[in-house]
């Protein structure tokens, strides 16, 4: 799916993720801890759980892999539980050492926000995606968390506000994990982009430049997966970041063409179309 696809998608799943929360710690399992720290942390525990699952989950499901959807379900679990535990709890921590000043409890749903959007990039073996990430997930928890408390305290409906605010917690989270890399690669310009523009199953798909050296291929490692696409290489090419440029180059052999013609390398240009196999991928430049 393209870059602004994937931002709506995360908003929405951000969103179920937040909602599956509300009903598993209220109507369901009614978690309520007599101790302040316990009850931060299980609520923690469940509200990231649920929201970084379902949201990594959901990317991994639209690969259609199922080494893909595993490995994106166990980091999305380990960064939603981590992060809802520590942030939650820290946020609790210094809400009781600060005259219980409301902003404290922002402060940890910041660092719940940050490690989501920190375990989105974890799998992509990127600096880069990982600062995009994490700025995004502490955005969105602040601006969630500022809506939760607004709910919470305009509507008269308790069960009713704690669903809603949940729900926009998640929403906001996962609107702006998504957001940012988009502003990177079109606002700010800084980052190029491959994208599917052949028909079949991967159609539309679309990845940030934002690693050394981008992996092509069938190989569920790869940095763009064509799974299950026609003469496919595991590793078919990859495109690397060089002084002179963005520079395409085939790989174990496999058949690779530029704008119709046959390549073995070559330094791409905004707008070029790489053929690899049965797959087609135009390249963007940064704010190309």
């Amino acid at each position: 799916m393209s870059l602004r696809l994937k931002m709506i998608y995360s908003c929405l799943t951000g969103a179920w993720g937040g909602y599956i929360a509300w009903l598993l710690l209220d109507p369901l399992l009614g978690v309520q801890a007599a101790n302040v720290y316990v009850d931060a942390m299980l609520n923690g525990a469940v509200i990231g759980i649920a929201i970084g699952a379902i949201m990594s989950g959901f990317e991994g499901a639209m690969e259609r892999n199922a080494a893909v959807l595993i490995r994106r379900l166990v980091s999305g679990f380990v960064a939603g539980l981590v992060g809802g535990v520590l942030g939650l709890l820290i946020g609790e921590l210094l809400f009781q050492q600060f005259t219980q000043a409301t902003v404290m409890r922002v402060i940890g749903w910041a660092l719940f926000g940050l490690a989501i959007g920190v375990g989105e990039g974890v799998l992509s073996r990127s600096w880069r995606r990982v600062l995009l990430g994490a700025v995004g997930g502490l955005v969105g928890g602040v601006l969630g968390s500022l809506a939760f408390l607004w709910v919470s305290q305009t509507l008269a409906l308790p069960a009713f506000s704690r669903a809603l605010g949940f729900t926009l917690l998640g929403a906001f989270i996962g609107l702006f994990i998504g957001l940012i890399p988009v502003v990177a690669s079109g606002v700010l310009g800084a980052l190029g982009t491959l994208k599917v523009i052949s028909s079949g199953r991967h159609e539309g798909k679309e990845i940030l430049l934002d690693k050394p050296v981008i992996s092509i291929g069938r190989d569920d490692g790869c940095d763009l997966g064509l799974y299950g696409v026609a003469d496919v290489q595991p590793r078919h090419a990859e495109v690397k970041r060089e002084p002179t440029g963005y520079v395409v180059r085939r790989l174990n052999n496999a058949s690779l063409w530029v704008n119709g013609q046959p390549v073995q390398q070559q330094i791409l240009q905004s707008g070029d179309r790489i053929k690899a196999g049965g797959a087609e991928i135009l390249f963007r430049a940064g704010g190309g």
